[in-house]
Protein backbone atom coordinates (compact mmCIF):
# COMPACT_ATOMS: atom_id res chain seq x y z
CA UNK A 1 0.00 0.00 0.00
CA UNK A 2 1.32 3.43 -0.79
CA UNK A 3 0.14 6.52 0.91
CA UNK A 4 -1.37 8.49 -1.94
CA UNK A 5 -1.52 11.75 -0.04
CA UNK A 6 2.24 12.35 -0.20
CA UNK A 7 3.11 14.81 -2.92
CA UNK A 8 5.98 14.77 -5.38
CA UNK A 9 8.24 16.63 -3.02
CA UNK A 10 7.50 14.19 -0.23
CA UNK A 11 5.89 16.66 2.11
CA UNK A 12 3.01 16.32 4.51
CA UNK A 13 0.10 15.08 2.44
CA UNK A 14 -2.38 17.23 4.25
CA UNK A 15 -0.26 20.36 4.24
CA UNK A 16 -1.67 23.11 2.05
CA UNK A 17 1.66 24.71 1.35
CA UNK A 18 4.90 23.62 -0.16
CA UNK A 19 6.91 25.06 2.67
CA UNK A 20 6.90 22.99 5.85
CA UNK A 21 6.96 25.03 8.97
CA UNK A 22 9.68 27.50 8.42
CA UNK A 23 11.92 28.02 11.33
CA UNK A 24 13.81 31.13 11.59
CA UNK A 25 13.79 31.83 15.05
CA UNK A 26 17.08 29.94 16.72
CA UNK A 27 15.94 31.80 15.19
CA UNK A 28 13.52 33.52 13.63
CA UNK A 29 10.27 35.40 13.50
CA UNK A 30 9.35 34.35 16.96
CA UNK A 31 12.63 34.36 18.68
CA UNK A 32 13.31 37.07 21.06
CA UNK A 33 16.30 35.52 22.69
CA UNK A 34 18.85 34.69 20.11
CA UNK A 35 21.38 36.73 18.48
CA UNK A 36 22.54 34.47 15.79
CA UNK A 37 20.02 34.42 13.00
CA UNK A 38 19.94 36.37 9.90
CA UNK A 39 16.47 37.61 9.36
CA UNK A 40 16.32 40.62 11.39
CA UNK A 41 13.68 40.34 13.98
CA UNK A 42 14.81 41.21 17.32
CA UNK A 43 13.72 38.49 19.42
CA UNK A 44 18.74 33.38 18.88
CA UNK A 45 16.58 30.92 17.88
CA UNK A 46 14.63 35.66 19.76
CA UNK A 47 13.57 38.71 18.05
CA UNK A 48 10.76 41.00 18.35
CA UNK A 49 12.28 43.71 16.40
CA UNK A 50 14.79 44.19 13.73
CA UNK A 51 17.45 41.77 14.32
CA UNK A 52 20.69 40.78 12.99
CA UNK A 53 20.21 37.26 14.08
CA UNK A 54 17.59 36.65 12.03
CA UNK A 55 19.86 38.29 10.69
CA UNK A 56 21.79 37.65 13.52
CA UNK A 57 22.20 34.27 12.87
CA UNK A 58 20.39 32.37 15.27
CA UNK A 59 18.61 31.80 12.29
CA UNK A 60 17.45 33.03 10.32
CA UNK A 61 15.81 34.76 12.54
CA UNK A 62 16.95 35.11 15.98
CA UNK A 63 17.41 38.37 17.45
CA UNK A 64 20.48 39.78 16.37
CA UNK A 65 22.66 40.10 19.29
CA UNK A 66 25.68 38.35 18.14
CA UNK A 67 28.09 37.25 20.69
CA UNK A 68 31.11 39.34 20.72
CA UNK A 69 34.06 37.50 19.64
CA UNK A 70 35.69 35.26 21.95
CA UNK A 71 38.24 32.79 21.69
CA UNK A 72 39.15 29.39 21.95
CA UNK A 73 42.61 28.07 22.22
CA UNK A 74 44.31 24.85 22.88
CA UNK A 75 42.43 24.63 26.16
CA UNK A 76 39.02 25.32 24.65
CA UNK A 77 37.75 21.80 25.08
CA UNK A 78 38.48 21.93 28.76
CA UNK A 79 36.73 25.23 29.08
CA UNK A 80 33.71 23.88 27.25
CA UNK A 81 33.49 21.04 29.74
CA UNK A 82 33.65 23.37 32.69
CA UNK A 83 31.00 25.54 31.07
CA UNK A 84 28.59 22.68 31.14
CA UNK A 85 29.51 21.72 34.69
CA UNK A 86 28.59 25.21 35.83
CA UNK A 87 24.96 24.45 35.02
CA UNK A 88 24.79 21.01 36.62
CA UNK A 89 22.91 22.27 39.68
CA UNK A 90 20.13 23.97 37.69
CA UNK A 91 16.68 22.45 37.98
CA UNK A 92 15.87 21.05 34.53
CA UNK A 93 12.15 21.36 35.18
CA UNK A 94 12.56 25.13 35.65
CA UNK A 95 14.37 25.39 32.32
CA UNK A 96 11.71 23.32 30.57
CA UNK A 97 8.95 25.41 32.15
CA UNK A 98 10.65 28.61 30.96
CA UNK A 99 11.00 27.28 27.38
CA UNK A 100 7.38 26.15 27.21
CA UNK A 101 6.29 29.66 28.21
CA UNK A 102 8.21 31.41 25.41
CA UNK A 103 7.01 31.75 21.81
CA UNK A 104 10.32 30.46 20.50
CA UNK A 105 10.18 27.45 22.78
CA UNK A 106 6.57 26.65 21.80
CA UNK A 107 7.54 26.86 18.14
CA UNK A 108 10.49 24.51 18.54
CA UNK A 109 8.53 21.93 20.52
CA UNK A 110 5.71 22.06 17.94
CA UNK A 111 8.21 21.68 15.10
CA UNK A 112 9.89 18.69 16.74
CA UNK A 113 6.55 16.98 17.34
CA UNK A 114 5.29 17.72 13.83
CA UNK A 115 8.26 16.24 12.02
CA UNK A 116 8.39 13.29 14.39
CA UNK A 117 4.79 12.53 13.39
CA UNK A 118 5.65 13.05 9.71
CA UNK A 119 8.44 10.47 10.00
CA UNK A 120 6.07 7.99 11.65
CA UNK A 121 3.57 8.58 8.84
CA UNK A 122 6.31 8.03 6.27
CA UNK A 123 7.43 4.71 7.76
CA UNK A 124 3.86 3.49 8.16
CA UNK A 125 3.16 4.24 4.50
CA UNK A 126 6.12 2.20 3.19
CA UNK A 127 4.83 -1.15 2.01
CA UNK A 128 2.91 -2.15 5.12
CA UNK A 129 2.03 -5.42 3.36
CA UNK A 130 5.40 -6.74 4.47
CA UNK A 131 4.29 -6.50 8.10
CA UNK A 132 1.94 -9.44 7.85
CA UNK A 133 1.85 -12.21 5.26
CA UNK A 134 -1.48 -13.59 6.42
CA UNK A 135 -4.16 -12.15 4.11
CA UNK A 136 -6.78 -11.56 6.83
CA UNK A 137 -4.28 -10.01 9.22
CA UNK A 138 -2.80 -7.99 6.38
CA UNK A 139 -6.19 -6.48 5.51
CA UNK A 140 -6.78 -5.70 9.17
CA UNK A 141 -3.34 -4.13 9.39
CA UNK A 142 -4.04 -2.02 6.30
CA UNK A 143 -7.21 -0.67 7.88
CA UNK A 144 -5.48 0.16 11.14
CA UNK A 145 -2.56 1.81 9.39
CA UNK A 146 -4.83 3.87 7.18
CA UNK A 147 -6.74 5.15 10.19
CA UNK A 148 -3.54 5.85 12.12
CA UNK A 149 -2.00 7.72 9.18
CA UNK A 150 -5.17 9.77 8.80
CA UNK A 151 -5.19 10.73 12.48
CA UNK A 152 -1.47 11.51 12.64
CA UNK A 153 -1.68 13.55 9.44
CA UNK A 154 -4.48 15.63 10.91
CA UNK A 155 -2.43 16.35 14.05
CA UNK A 156 0.62 17.18 11.93
CA UNK A 157 -1.38 19.63 9.84
CA UNK A 158 -2.73 21.36 12.95
CA UNK A 159 0.80 21.68 14.37
CA UNK A 160 1.97 23.25 11.11
CA UNK A 161 -0.89 25.76 11.24
CA UNK A 162 -0.11 26.45 14.90
CA UNK A 163 3.47 27.36 13.99
CA UNK A 164 2.21 29.73 11.29
CA UNK A 165 -0.03 31.38 13.88
CA UNK A 166 2.92 31.87 16.25
CA UNK A 167 4.78 33.75 13.51
CA UNK A 168 1.76 35.77 12.40
CA UNK A 169 1.50 39.53 12.91
CA UNK A 170 5.07 40.80 12.54
CA UNK A 171 4.94 42.31 9.07
CA UNK A 172 2.96 45.53 9.89
CA UNK A 173 5.42 46.46 12.65
CA UNK A 174 8.44 45.64 10.51
CA UNK A 175 7.07 47.77 7.66
CA UNK A 176 6.33 50.71 9.97
CA UNK A 177 9.80 50.49 11.48
CA UNK A 178 11.43 50.44 8.04
CA UNK A 179 9.38 53.45 6.87
CA UNK A 180 10.33 55.39 10.02
CA UNK A 181 13.96 54.56 9.42
CA UNK A 182 13.75 55.86 5.84
CA UNK A 183 12.10 59.09 7.07
CA UNK A 184 14.84 59.59 9.64
CA UNK A 185 17.55 59.08 7.03
CA UNK A 186 15.79 61.45 4.62
CA UNK A 187 15.82 64.26 7.14
CA UNK A 188 18.92 66.32 7.72
CA UNK A 189 20.80 69.37 6.55
CA UNK A 190 21.74 68.86 2.93
CA UNK A 191 22.76 71.52 0.42
CA UNK A 192 20.87 69.91 -2.45
CA UNK A 193 18.40 67.17 -3.25
CA UNK A 194 21.13 65.19 -4.98
CA UNK A 195 23.12 65.09 -1.72
CA UNK A 196 20.01 64.01 0.16
CA UNK A 197 19.28 61.19 -2.31
CA UNK A 198 22.91 60.08 -2.30
CA UNK A 199 22.97 59.93 1.49
CA UNK A 200 19.72 57.96 1.55
CA UNK A 201 21.04 55.52 -1.04
CA UNK A 202 24.27 54.89 0.87
CA UNK A 203 22.35 54.17 4.06
CA UNK A 204 19.69 51.95 2.49
CA UNK A 205 21.60 50.00 -0.15
CA UNK A 206 23.66 47.84 2.15
CA UNK A 207 23.51 44.36 3.64
CA UNK A 208 21.71 45.45 6.79
CA UNK A 209 18.86 47.05 4.84
CA UNK A 210 18.70 44.07 2.49
CA UNK A 211 18.26 41.74 5.47
CA UNK A 212 15.54 43.97 6.86
CA UNK A 213 13.66 44.02 3.54
CA UNK A 214 14.11 40.26 3.19
CA UNK A 215 12.66 39.77 6.65
CA UNK A 216 9.64 41.92 5.73
CA UNK A 217 9.21 40.04 2.46
CA UNK A 218 9.34 36.62 4.11
CA UNK A 219 6.90 37.73 6.84
CA UNK A 220 4.38 38.93 4.27
CA UNK A 221 4.60 35.67 2.30
CA UNK A 222 4.37 33.61 5.48
CA UNK A 223 1.31 35.47 6.73
CA UNK A 224 -0.36 35.30 3.32
CA UNK A 225 0.01 31.52 3.37
CA UNK A 226 -1.65 31.37 6.80
CA UNK A 227 -4.57 33.43 5.51
CA UNK A 228 -4.83 31.00 2.62
CA UNK A 229 -5.02 28.10 5.05
CA UNK A 230 -7.92 29.83 6.76
CA UNK A 231 -9.55 30.26 3.34
CA UNK A 232 -9.63 34.04 3.73
CA UNK A 233 -8.35 34.11 0.18
CA UNK A 234 -8.04 31.38 -2.41
CA UNK A 235 -6.21 31.54 -5.71
CA UNK A 236 -4.22 28.43 -6.71
CA UNK A 237 -1.79 30.24 -9.02
CA UNK A 238 -1.10 33.05 -6.55
CA UNK A 239 -0.71 30.48 -3.78
CA UNK A 240 2.01 28.67 -5.76
CA UNK A 241 3.81 31.95 -6.46
CA UNK A 242 3.77 33.10 -2.82
CA UNK A 243 4.82 29.65 -1.60
CA UNK A 244 7.72 29.67 -4.06
CA UNK A 245 8.84 33.13 -2.98
CA UNK A 246 8.66 32.06 0.66
CA UNK A 247 11.04 29.20 -0.12
CA UNK A 248 13.44 31.51 -1.98
CA UNK A 249 13.48 34.20 0.70
CA UNK A 250 14.09 31.63 3.42
CA UNK A 251 16.98 30.09 1.47
CA UNK A 252 18.64 33.48 1.06
CA UNK A 253 18.13 34.23 4.73
CA UNK A 254 19.69 30.91 5.76
CA UNK A 255 22.88 31.59 3.81
CA UNK A 256 23.11 35.16 5.09
CA UNK A 257 22.83 33.81 8.63
CA UNK A 258 25.45 31.16 7.93
CA UNK A 259 27.83 33.80 6.66
CA UNK A 260 27.32 36.01 9.71
CA UNK A 261 27.68 33.10 12.12
CA UNK A 262 30.87 31.85 10.50
CA UNK A 263 32.40 35.33 10.69
CA UNK A 264 31.29 35.61 14.31
CA UNK A 265 32.81 32.22 15.11
CA UNK A 266 36.15 33.25 13.61
CA UNK A 267 36.12 36.37 15.76
CA UNK A 268 35.41 34.30 18.86
CA UNK A 269 38.23 31.90 18.06
CA UNK A 270 40.65 34.79 17.63
CA UNK A 271 39.57 36.39 20.89
CA UNK A 272 39.84 33.06 22.66
CA UNK A 273 43.36 32.55 21.40
CA UNK A 274 44.36 36.05 22.54
CA UNK A 275 42.93 35.44 26.01
CA UNK A 276 44.73 32.13 26.37
CA UNK A 277 48.02 33.68 25.24
CA UNK A 278 47.58 36.54 27.69
CA UNK A 279 46.80 34.09 30.49
CA UNK A 280 49.88 31.97 29.75
CA UNK A 281 52.15 35.03 29.57
CA UNK A 282 50.88 36.32 32.89
CA UNK A 283 51.41 32.95 34.52
CA UNK A 284 54.98 32.71 33.20
CA UNK A 285 55.81 36.31 34.14
CA UNK A 286 54.30 35.87 37.56
CA UNK A 287 56.46 32.80 38.17
CA UNK A 288 59.59 34.70 37.14
CA UNK A 289 58.72 38.07 38.67
CA UNK A 290 55.90 37.64 41.19
CA UNK A 291 53.34 40.48 41.17
CA UNK A 292 55.50 42.68 38.95
CA UNK A 293 53.59 42.43 35.69
CA UNK A 294 49.97 42.88 36.69
CA UNK A 295 48.25 45.49 34.58
CA UNK A 296 45.57 46.07 37.17
CA UNK A 297 47.57 47.09 40.26
CA UNK A 298 44.47 46.98 42.47
CA UNK A 299 44.00 43.26 41.85
CA UNK A 300 46.26 40.39 42.73
CA UNK A 301 47.63 38.11 40.04
CA UNK A 302 45.20 35.36 41.09
CA UNK A 303 42.27 37.75 40.68
CA UNK A 304 43.50 38.80 37.24
CA UNK A 305 43.87 35.19 36.15
CA UNK A 306 40.39 34.44 37.51
CA UNK A 307 38.95 37.27 35.37
CA UNK A 308 40.68 35.85 32.30
CA UNK A 309 39.27 32.40 33.08
CA UNK A 310 35.78 33.90 33.28
CA UNK A 311 36.27 35.64 29.96
CA UNK A 312 37.53 32.44 28.31
CA UNK A 313 34.58 30.52 29.73
CA UNK A 314 32.12 33.12 28.41
CA UNK A 315 33.71 32.94 24.97
CA UNK A 316 33.56 29.15 25.01
CA UNK A 317 29.84 29.24 25.80
CA UNK A 318 29.22 31.67 22.94
CA UNK A 319 31.18 29.42 20.59
CA UNK A 320 29.10 26.43 21.66
CA UNK A 321 25.84 28.22 20.87
CA UNK A 322 27.18 29.53 17.56
CA UNK A 323 28.25 26.04 16.49
CA UNK A 324 24.79 24.72 17.33
CA UNK A 325 23.21 27.51 15.29
CA UNK A 326 25.49 26.86 12.31
CA UNK A 327 24.58 23.16 12.43
CA UNK A 328 20.90 24.03 12.63
CA UNK A 329 21.16 26.34 9.64
CA UNK A 330 22.92 23.64 7.61
CA UNK A 331 20.04 21.22 8.24
CA UNK A 332 17.54 23.99 7.38
CA UNK A 333 19.42 24.68 4.15
CA UNK A 334 19.41 21.00 3.18
CA UNK A 335 15.70 20.65 3.96
CA UNK A 336 14.69 23.83 2.13
CA UNK A 337 16.87 22.87 -0.85
CA UNK A 338 14.45 20.06 -1.64
CA UNK A 339 11.82 22.72 -2.35
CA UNK A 340 14.24 25.34 -3.67
CA UNK A 341 15.62 23.01 -6.36
CA UNK A 342 12.32 21.11 -6.70
CA UNK A 343 13.98 17.80 -5.91
CA UNK A 344 11.77 14.72 -6.07
CA UNK A 345 12.74 13.13 -2.79
CA UNK A 346 10.74 11.06 -0.34
CA UNK A 347 8.76 12.74 2.41
CA UNK A 348 11.08 11.11 4.93
CA UNK A 349 14.02 13.16 3.63
CA UNK A 350 12.48 16.54 4.37
CA UNK A 351 11.03 15.36 7.68
CA UNK A 352 14.34 13.88 8.85
CA UNK A 353 16.33 17.02 8.05
CA UNK A 354 13.73 19.29 9.63
CA UNK A 355 13.57 17.09 12.73
CA UNK A 356 17.36 17.31 13.14
CA UNK A 357 17.12 21.10 12.81
CA UNK A 358 14.38 21.35 15.43
CA UNK A 359 16.24 19.13 17.92
CA UNK A 360 19.38 21.22 17.55
CA UNK A 361 17.28 24.36 18.00
CA UNK A 362 15.92 22.99 21.26
CA UNK A 363 19.43 22.16 22.46
CA UNK A 364 20.49 25.71 21.60
CA UNK A 365 17.53 27.26 23.38
CA UNK A 366 18.20 25.06 26.40
CA UNK A 367 21.84 26.20 26.56
CA UNK A 368 20.90 29.86 26.08
CA UNK A 369 18.28 29.65 28.80
CA UNK A 370 20.86 28.24 31.19
CA UNK A 371 23.26 31.06 30.41
CA UNK A 372 20.90 34.01 30.17
CA UNK A 373 18.07 33.21 32.58
CA UNK A 374 19.43 30.83 35.19
CA UNK A 375 22.99 32.00 35.57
Amino acid sequence: MSFTGINEFGHNPFDNTTVQGIDRIDDSLISNNNNYSSISYSTSENNTGYDDDHHNNDSVMDEDDSATGAPKGSSDNQVGGSAMNGFSNINKIDILHHLVNTLNGKDKFAKTLKYSLDLIIYFLSIKPSMIMKNKWLRNLTFTMIKNLIRQLSYVSTQLSTYRYILRFGNSPFLIIKFIERCKFLFKGNFTSWSDRITHLGLKLFNESSFKELLNIYFSICDEMMLLNRFRIWSHPKLERIISRHEVISWQIDIFLNLKDNLLELETLKRNSLECNIEKNLRQVNNNLYPNQFGIDKSATMDEQLAKLDEKILSISQKQYILKLDITRLLFDALANSTDFFKLKVSSGTYSSLSLCSSIISLIKLWAQTKQDVFK
